[in-house]
């Protein structure tokens, strides 16, 4: 069962899109941020806050676009899981 925080999170992120494709965005637990593959950029996520802001994402490589797209989707965010 997830918690009200964790449920939270999951709206949130059913709601965001990026700024630069208009796609859906995908978790990456691993580095902590949201990545959007079409435009492969990452968005960091500081204090629990997503920085949506072209100027604050990095670039992916073919190599980390390549592992998300063969990652499993996760169905919940479980980052606030202790």
């Amino acid at each position: 069962m997830m918690t009200k925080a964790q449920n939270t999170n999951s709206a949130l992120l059913s709601l965001l899109v990026c700024p630069v494709s208009l796609t859906g965005l995908i978790y990456d637990k691993g580095q902590g941020e949201l990545v959007s593959l079409q435009a492969r950029l990452a968005f960091p996520i500081q204090d629990g806050v997503p920085i949506m802001m072209t100027e604050a994402a990095r670039l992916m490589s073919d190599d980390e676009v390549t592992r998300l797209r063969a990652a499993p989707v996760q169905s919940d965010n479980d980052t606030d899981k202790k």
